[in-house]
């Protein structure tokens, strides 16, 4: 059964990897230093692969329907204003997303669980992965100074 913090569903957008041929290897000379370290991208012009994780079962026989609003990534079984009425207010208590870790490490390829304990008025901005445990990753989010859209990105 959900908790309270907990989101039942979330979906995962999945961009293909970014080609990048200015790394300089195949030149023949020393590396820069900034060359050593392969920085990921992905390509947000093509189509995503979508998957929806179900996570957990709503109480008193409510329904987790995803389909609800098409801007959110992740669902709850109550109207999120509702759930968790709290604001976010300065770093503690950062919604957070786990799961398992793409091969990147830059994201998640598979949500296994959720922690929204306080809802940010502008929208949220992901913060870098953190190790969680065996290959899961926890991506966090803090929430913007201004308005705009109010999706948070994983």
């Amino acid at each position: 059964m959900c908790t309270r913090v907990q989101a039942c569903s979330a979906r995962v957008d999945m961009f293909p990897l970014a080609d990048d041929d200015s790394s300089g290897w195949g030149s023949g000379d020393v590396p820069l230093y900034d060359e050593a370290f392969n920085l990921v991208s992905f390509d947000y012009s093509q189509t995503p692969e979508t998957s929806t994780h179900q996570l957990c079962e709503c109480t008193n026989n409510k329904t987790c329907d995803s389909e609800k609003e098409q801007s959110v990534k992740l669902t709850f079984c109550e109207d999120v204003e509702l759930q968790i009425p709290l604001k976010c207010n300065g770093s503690r208590g950062l919604p957070r997303v786990i799961g398992i870790a793409h091969p990147s490490g830059e994201t998640i390829s598979v949500v296994s669980s959720t922690a929204v304990f306080c809802t940010c008025p502008f929208g949220y901005e992901r913060l870098r992965p953190e190790y969680w445990s065996g290959s899961e990753i926890s991506i966090s989010y803090k929430c913007k100074r201004t308005s705009g859209p109010n999706v948070p990105q994983t």
